[in-house]
């Protein structure tokens, strides 16, 4: 299961069709108490719906 909110970001249709056949999400803006930075949604198992955030340099 997937569900539809996660780090702060709404998981839309077009998100979870990349997640569900790339593995991740295009590259997204996320905010934190440390400061802004950018990545990507990342699914860790298929099974279990396990996602994680990548952070991406720049």
């Amino acid at each position: 299961m997937i569900w539809k909110e996660y780090a702060g970001k709404k998981i839309s249709r077009t998100m979870l069709q990349s997640l569900l056949e790339k593995g991740h999400t295009q590259i997204l803006s996320f905010k934190h108490s440390d400061g802004d930075y950018k990545g990507r949604i990342t699914l860790l198992d298929h099974e279990s719906g396990k996602l994680s955030v990548e952070r991406t340099e720049g």
